[in-house]
């Protein structure tokens, strides 16, 4: 499964999504508690940061920005 996740609230998501044609969904991280967990930022400032996690929860793969669509299915 593919999941975004943006400390934006949950009416600027469902924007966002219908403006690309996002695939996945996005969860709101309120208080920024997930990019605080991931090492992705703190406070206001996040990085955009893309992880694979294995199915034992452990991460597999991270890259900060935006990787290649190719570099992320390699991961996999």
């Amino acid at each position: 499964m593919v999941y975004g996740v943006n400390p934006a609230g949950a009416r600027s998501h469902t924007r966002y999504v219908e403006k690309l044609a996002l695939p996945f969904a996005l969860v709101y991280d309120k208080g920024g508690r997930i990019a605080f967990k991931y090492r992705c930022g703190f406070g206001p400032i996040v990085r955009r940061t893309v992880y694979v996690i294995g199915p034992d929860g452990t991460i597999a793969a991270s890259w900060r920005g935006t990787p290649a669509v190719g570099e992320i299915l390699a991961a996999l």
